[in-house]
């Protein structure tokens, strides 16, 4: 897979992980409100989430399918890829180099 391709995946987890969480909120009948009251977070929060705009942390997408019910293999499926998300973002912004040779190899 090149470089291209997986930042063309990270791009796109997010947007995944916000539809599974507003396919799960309607799915239970539940408005903005509801979900954001029962979770904890302003109303604000949701749609930014289910948009992809922004993606919750990986225990708070626990949490919101803990709260709707969710519990299969979806469930599994979407928490693995807001782990992936967020792992993503952190070694891209603290990168890790062992050539030898780059800026990144503290030995150098």
């Amino acid at each position: 897979m090149s470089e291209h391709d997986l930042e063309h995946q990270t791009e796109l987890l997010p947007k995944i992980v916000g539809s599974a969480i507003r396919e799960a909120r309607v799915a239970k009948k539940w408005g903005v409100r509801e979900l954001a009251r029962r979770i904890g977070v302003s109303p604000g929060a949701i749609p930014v989430w289910e948009r992809g705009q922004r993606t919750p942390s990986p225990l708070v997408v626990a949490l919101i399918f803990g709260k709707l019910g969710v519990a299969d293999d979806e469930q599994e499926r979407i928490l693995n890829l807001a782990l992936v998300y967020r792992l993503r973002k952190i070694l891209s912004t603290y990168p890790i180099c062992t050539c030898g040779t780059c800026h990144n190899d503290p030995a150098v």
